[in-house]
């Protein structure tokens, strides 16, 4: 009988992928059941994955779970610091109409 030791975590374009799976991030499928509040079965059945490589997924956040909390917070931040409110986004649109040239036909 041989084990093997399956690696169901593969570095795709700088990020952490669930091997074979068409590039779904193994961030991604760990923080459903992490932060979201899915069980492992819902995130199995969500991205037709197996256990174990919803495990794995998991065991890859809480190995980088600062690195990649970090990455985050700094994301969420450069979103809201240039996020439009409703106010400001109306404002935008309507300058934008504003500058736009007519066409001759």
């Amino acid at each position: 009988m041989t084990i093997t030791i399956p690696n169901h975590i593969v570095i795709t374009n700088g990020k952490a992928t669930i091997a074979g799976r068409g590039g779904i991030k193994a961030e991604l499928v760990a923080r459903m059941v992490v932060d979201d509040g899915y069980t492992i079965e819902q995130t199995m059945e969500n991205y037709n994955l197996s256990r174990a490589q919803v495990l794995s997924a998991m065991a890859f956040y809480y190995e980088n779970q600062q690195i990649l909390d970090e990455a985050r917070q700094q994301a969420l931040a450069e979103i809201k610091a240039n996020a439009m409110n409703l106010e400001k986004f109306k404002a935008h649109l309507a300058n934008k109409k504003k500058q736009k040239v007519p066409t001759e036909e």
